[in-house]
């Protein structure tokens, strides 16, 4: 159930900006004080480095903005392969290193947070894009835990409707690995292009190419198919999956296409290496925020445990604390205002304009042809 946890009122304004609600998800403890939290910071990277324009920069940049603010101690550990040995060793490292509050991106951590957990009661484990879907089967997870995820579907949305409202009909989604987390994109997107489609009154029905690269990073093989989307059509695509967009933006590049970035605002790098205007926009999450508000309950003294926040769009007036989104510094979109996306955020935030989260079966709309084309590997 939700429930809505009363914090202290210097904490009220922090919240309300922030967490649109915490659902408690087991039988645990669900509130601690701690007058005094001695600890020392650290992330692990899920298996790329901390420049990679996406999830773990994102967490690695704000932990050490808070951290530096703050005057706490602050590492990084990069696994040695994209493995969950390896990720398991990294994290027993840091642990061994002094690290007590960690910080875990992406959803394949969930079984490392499973196993290590209980071993270590006295470090708190932060995980960053991790459902309780992405827990294996009968866990129980303990009070020193805390998990957040994202409205993927409305982040996804925004990005579809603005595409449509801008002009492009012939749409790519590509993802990378085939997860709840990025499927949940890519069908929040389709649900935002046919909303777009109604309110224009477009009366042909818009293809979407929907296709899983099986890896969260560019190669010849994935750019080579990213190329004969766009040269048989295909104008914009959404590519859905950390460096992916490396393959989407090079073969955009050739053909005159567009892409739309995910997790970051991916313009800024996509603009330098592949030229300005390839990146229209980005389906953003706000993961650096998220671990600073974090850190900065914890170093009030106010930490809710063994628990699971799913975090969104929470005003319209404010957009940068929203935790879902485009990002409005980088607009260049002529026919989608940025007016006319505050009033679709207010309309989301307000259940005016309802978007199913639902990924268990392929959405059919009347304008959007959602084309499932399975894995490139």
């Amino acid at each position: 159930g939700v429930i809505i946890i009363e914090m202290k009122k210097v904490f009220l304004f922090l919240l309300a900006a922030s967490l649109t609600f915490f659902t408690i998800i087991f039988s645990v403890s669900a509130f601690s004080v701690r007058k005094e939290y001695p600890y020392k910071v650290a992330m692990v990277t899920s298996y790329a480095d901390v420049d990679d324009n996406s999830f773990n920069q994102q967490t690695y940049e704000g932990c050490k903005e808070w951290c530096n603010k703050n005057d706490i101690p602050f590492s990084y550990f990069k696994p040695a392969s994209n493995s969950d040995v390896e990720r398991l060793k990294s994290t027993e490292l840091a642990i061994e290193r002094g690290y007590n509050v960690l910080f875990l991106p992406g959803y394949n951590f969930a079984p490392i947070i499973a196993q290590m957990s209980s071993r270590y009661s006295d470090v708190t484990f932060i995980g960053i894009d991790i459902a309780p879907s992405d827990f294996p089967s009968g866990y129980t997870p303990t009070e020193n835990i805390f998990c957040f995820s994202y409205h993927e579907e409305q982040a996804g949305y925004l990005a579809g409707y603005a595409a449509v409202k801008e002009g492009y009909r012939k749409h790519g989604f590509l993802g990378g690995m085939e997860a709840e987390v990025v499927t949940r994109f890519g069908y929040g997107y389709a649900q935002g292009m046919n909303d777009a489609a109604v309110e224009l009154g477009l009366t042909e029905k818009m293809d979407l190419n929907f296709v899983y690269s099986g890896q969260f990073y560019g190669d010849n093989d994935i750019t080579k198919y990213m190329d004969n989307w766009y040269k048989t059509g295909t104008e914009i695509v959404f590519a859905c999956g950390g460096s992916i967009y490396t393959s989407a933006a090079l073969a955009a590049k050739d053909n005159g296409g567009k892409v739309i970035g995910v997790d970051v605002d991916q313009s800024i790098i996509m603009d330098k290496d592949y030229g300005k205007g390839i990146c229209l926009t980005s389906a953003m999450k706000g993961i650096a925020a998220t671990c600073k508000m974090s850190l900065e309950l914890m170093s009030q003294g106010v930490w809710e445990e063994g628990s699971f926040a799913r975090l969104g769009l929470v005003s319209s007036t404010d957009l940068e604390s929203n935790y879902v989104g485009l990002p409005i510094d980088t607009w260049s979109m002529k026919n989608f205002t940025i007016d006319e996306y505050k009033v679709i955020v207010d309309e989301i935030i307000n259940g005016i304009r309802a978007i199913d989260p639902s990924t268990d079966k392929v959405p059919s709309y009347e304008h959007v042809n959602i084309r499932l084309l399975g894995n490139i590997k």
